[in-house]
């Protein structure tokens, strides 16, 4: 059995499954006999990460596709798994490249429900009647407040299958999700059986959060429109007044600033910084603009940082049109920088980082705590971080128990000291 931690990936001939027809089950406990009720769904997405048409979304009321490359069986008699999904391998469509695995919990916003009502909430790949060293495994160990979660992804990279434990969670109902999958559920055409799964939202604190997934799906549709004419940009080296332009749009039509909270060529210090973005009349972020697909550079985060400093701005966005970088600035007795978010959209960009995105937005910036938890959590989780902890005393001994269980091998503190050290220089030379 290969046992997977939330961001790992692996080929599933590695697992040694290597049939045609493979299963993805999922399962949970409830806690406390609480009732809630769980739906279980899966979309098969193209290269442009959206469903090709309506039964490319399996769920409770359409179990399979027309081409019956997979199945959803609500009632599984294996004595483990809630729900199941039965999968072959040769009839998935030419243009399908990845299988999304989805939880959510219906009606969570009314009941005030949350996946901590869940215990062993986990998916498993593996090929019918295979024993468990035939079983790719991967179990959330933590919850906050979601309500949704997608749990992993089956892919074809060059037609090799894998598999990739995500465990991403969102405090929002099935809806937003299929909407940005590219399945609209509020239409008046909405597929038969596939209720409005929106929370019903009466209060000020509901009505936020609503407004935000509004937000995010209104994000996600503009950024498909605009992504070709940016690479297009990028192939043509547009200079850098050619750029801001297109950028223009960019902070209008998908971010949401109005022309006048768009201030352009700002002095700062004797500087001019290219774009400063208001809320109002409140500064809140100040951009510094490179041509269009100009590669960013050290010195380059240098320059956007200081105006950040001079200004006594927080924040700071570096973009080449491509690449949106967002830096936050600390200038408590020094002056440094800490990278919040990188996105890339001539990458695979996905649901995180159209959630980055609605934090920069002018609605996102509103609500400047939701940047700041961000932030938080990235330098809790920074690879400095990381290192310092798999080096405390109580890690290692954890280590040193699992190596004597998995390896029948006795190894010291010291040993496991030494290869973390050389894994860590390793990292950091790659990031520095």
């Amino acid at each position: 059995m290969k046992n997977l931690q939330q961001g790992e990936n692996i080929e599933l001939a590695l697992a040694g499954i290597t049939g045609k027809n493979i299963l993805a089950g999922i399962s949970w406990i409830r806690r406390f006999d609480s009732e809630i009720d769980i739906d279980v769904s899966a979309f098969l997405l193209n290269d442009d990460g959206v469903v090709i048409s309506d039964e490319g979304f399996i769920f409770y009321n359409q179990l399979e596709n027309s081409e019956k490359s997979i199945f959803l069986d609500t009632e599984p008699k294996n004595g483990i798994d809630v729900q199941l999904f039965l999968i072959s391998i040769d009839k998935i469509p030419a243009d399908i490249c990845k299988i999304i695995f989805v939880v959510t919990i219906d009606k969570a916003f009314d009941r005030g429900q949350n996946f901590n009502d869940l215990d062993d909430l986990m998916i498993r790949i593996f090929e019918p009647d295979a024993f468990n060293e035939k079983t790719i495994m991967f179990k959330l160990e933590q919850f906050n407040k979601e309500t949704s979660i997608v749990l992993g992804e089956l892919y074809s990279n060059q037609s090799i299958w894998k598999f990739r434990a995500l465990g991403q969670g969102f405090e929002s109902g099935l809806a937003a999700l299929a909407q940005l999958y590219g399945v609209d559920l509020s239409n008046d055409d909405t597929p038969s059986g596939i209720e409005q799964k929106y929370p019903n939202f009466e209060n000020e604190s509901r009505f936020i959060d609503q407004a935000m997934i509004e937000n995010e799906t209104r994000i996600y549709k503009q950024i498909k429109k605009i992504v070709p004419q940016i690479k297009n940009a990028a192939e043509q080296r547009l200079n850098e007044s050619n750029t801001r332009i297109l950028l223009d749009r960019f902070f209008t039509d998908i971010l949401g600033y109005k022309i006048e909270e768009m201030k352009a060529e700002v002095k700062i210090q004797g500087r001019r910084a290219d774009y400063v973005l208001a809320v109002g009349d409140k500064d809140i972020l100040i951009v510094e603009v490179k041509k269009a697909g100009m590669q960013l550079k050290e010195d380059q985060i240098f320059q956007a940082t200081s105006y950040a400093a001079y200004s006594g701005m927080k924040y700071v966005l570096l973009t080449n049109l491509c690449e949106f970088i967002l830096f936050k600035v600390n200038t408590d007795g020094i002056v440094n920088f800490e990278v919040i978010f990188s996105i890339d959209l001539l990458s695979d960009f996905d649901i995180k980082d159209i959630k980055n995105l609605a934090l920069i937005s002018r609605y996102g910036m509103t609500k400047p705590e939701l940047l700041e938890i961000l932030y938080e959590q990235s330098v809790a989780t920074g690879v400095e971080n990381i290192a310092r902890l798999l080096l405390e005393g109580e890690v290692l001994d954890v280590i040193k128990n699992m190596i004597k269980r998995e390896n029948n091998c006795e190894v010291t503190n010291e040993q496991i000291q030494e290869s973390i050290e050389l894994f860590i220089n390793t990292t950091l030379s790659v990031y520095s």
